[in-house]
């Protein structure tokens, strides 16, 4: 009987949508694609093997729609094993064009598997005049196949020799990216091993029992016989805020450069600012007022008055019901200048400190009286209504520090403990153990067999191109058929007009044909 065919258009569509959810719709009545598909049909015929398991495409445009189908449900594997169909060394056509065009729609799939797979159809492409169309970036998909590389699945991942073929194609420039340069590093050291070491199937030794371990030429039997040197990218510029140690607050007298060294010459006073003005929305807008004025210098008009009320919370701001006032002071800390924040000063030391801790904070003295008469005395101090706070405050500090556990510890001593320095080179894992495999090897073993997942074949009494079902269940299902299948599956090839039997008593072999 002839093979049964189905016809793509509906079934397959409606299957191929199922992946990206509702926002994937295939357009079936667009002219210029109808005009181009199939040669004005509109329509793909796939003949479909006797087992109904099996679809095959009679052409380059078939295969890519199939392919494309499959990738729009998400059936990653199925691409994967279809990329070899979708080659050809000639120009591409329209209907082609069209399909490649067509799969900008899965560009954007963020799966390891579809990376993979995007890969696959690269590879496929490469070299070809099909590999303009792509509509992806190579190098885009390998460095993030290689950056996902530990959950792409086993039946989509590329072989070691596959990745390296994709990375020897870069240009220069691309290649010398760090994620795709460690691992082109990485993959020569480890093509050194054999094939069968590297995909964990040593050897079996040819005399003797057991498996036989002979490390390479350079190997120590206990580490690695070779070492492959990584690359980093360049460290992003940020700020050294957090680094600067500075206690000086805890030092007698006042120290600074500039006139954060000369209190007498900051004339600022402490602003009394009325709870209504920095509650709520009002609150916003009043710290989008001191942003704006241009920064939080220490020696400026919001500056270190402001900063210092903000961390003992004598200025109530509130922009949420549950805000802290101290919070919001160590937020505007860092807006002061770099040129003030990252050398040592008095004013800079004392506001670190009270930063550092909310119960040191809240403990420290704060400024009493705002009236006139503070700011007229202020005037006639030498060191102004700044100085005079800090003659309160610092003792208070120093007291603090004699206390075990009074005063914590700064943020350049938290984190200068806790600095990271990466490791310059990575171990390429050698052939190690009594079975003599690499330890790795598993990651590498591969499946590259068809598919063997079809254990049984199931007879349906009723086929799905119609008709009635016969004596033995389906109408092309005889007796003979039924009795071939039961005892010798393959009667129906005629074998015995090629093979006779012998006896095997007498030596007799097979003979004829």
């Amino acid at each position: 009987p002839t093979p049964a065919a189905v016809i793509a258009a509906e079934a397959a569509a409606a299957a191929g949508t199922k992946g990206f959810g509702t926002d994937m719709v295939l357009d079936r009545w667009d002219a210029e694609w109808t005009r181009n598909a199939a040669g004005g049909g509109g329509h793909y015929v796939y003949p479909v093997h006797s087992s109904h398991a099996v679809l095959r495409a009679p052409s380059l445009p078939a295969a890519l729609y199939l392919t494309l189908l499959r990738f729009l449900a998400r059936r990653y594997h199925d691409v994967c094993k279809l990329s070899d169909l979708c080659v050809s060394e000639s120009e591409p056509t329209p209907e082609e064009a069209q399909l490649w065009g067509a799969f900008g729609g899965v560009a954007s799939d963020p799966a390891p598997d579809a990376t993979a797979a995007r890969l696959r159809l690269s590879m496929a492409a490469a070299a070809t005049p099909a590999e303009a169309l792509l509509p992806w970036e190579t190098h885009a998909e390998l460095a993030a196949y290689v950056s996902s590389w530990r959950h792409v699945s086993a039946a989509c991942r590329l072989t070691a020799n596959e990745e390296q073929e994709l990375l020897e194609a870069l240009p220069q420039e691309i290649i010398k990216a760090p994620v795709l340069a460690n691992r082109a590093s990485y993959l020569y050291l480890r093509g050194r091993v054999s094939k069968d070491e590297a995909v964990g199937h040593p050897k079996q030794p040819k005399h003797g029992s057991g498996l036989a371990h002979h490390p390479r030429k350079g190997s120590s039997g206990g580490g690695s016989s070779a070492a492959c040197p990584l690359v980093y990218p360049e460290a992003p510029h940020h700020s050294a805020f957090d680094a600067v140690e500075d206690r000086s607050c805890l030092e007698d007298g006042v120290m600074g450069e500039g006139p954060l060294g000369r209190l007498a010459g900051l004339t600022h006073s402490f602003v009394q600012y009325e709870e209504k003005d920095v509650t709520g929305v009002a609150g916003l807008a009043k710290i989008g007022e001191w942003l704006d004025a241009g920064s939080l210098a220490l020696d400026g008009a919001q500056g270190f008055p402001l900063l210092f009320e903000l961390l003992t919370s004598s200025v109530p701001l509130h922009v949420l019901p549950g805000d802290d006032p101290h919070r919001w002071g160590c937020a505007l800390l860092r807006f002061v200048p770099p040129e003030q924040s990252l050398r040592r000063g008095t004013l800079m030391s004392t506001l670190r400190m009270l930063a550092s801790s909310p119960a040191l904070a809240a403990a420290a003295p704060k400024v009493e009286d705002r009236g006139m008469g503070a700011r007229m005395t202020a005037m006639f101090v030498q060191d102004g209504a700044i100085g005079m706070l800090l003659r309160r405050v610092q003792p208070f500090l120093r007291e603090r520090a004699k206390e075990v556990g009074g005063v914590p510890a700064s943020q350049a001593a938290h984190w200068s403990s806790r600095k990271y320095s990466p490791p310059g080179e990575v171990e390429v894992p050698d052939c190690l153990g009594p079975s003599g495999m690499a330890s790795d090897a598993a990651r590498w073993a591969l499946p590259r067999f068809p598919n063997s997942a079809c254990k049984s074949r199931v007879f349906p009494l009723s086929h799905h191109l119609g008709g009635g079902a016969g004596q033995w269940g389906g109408p092309n299902l005889n007796a003979v058929d039924l009795l071939s299948l039961v005892d010798q599956p393959l009667a129906q090839l005629g074998l015995e007009r090629f093979f006779s039997l012998g006896d095997s008593n007498n030596g007799g072999g097979g003979g004829g044909g």
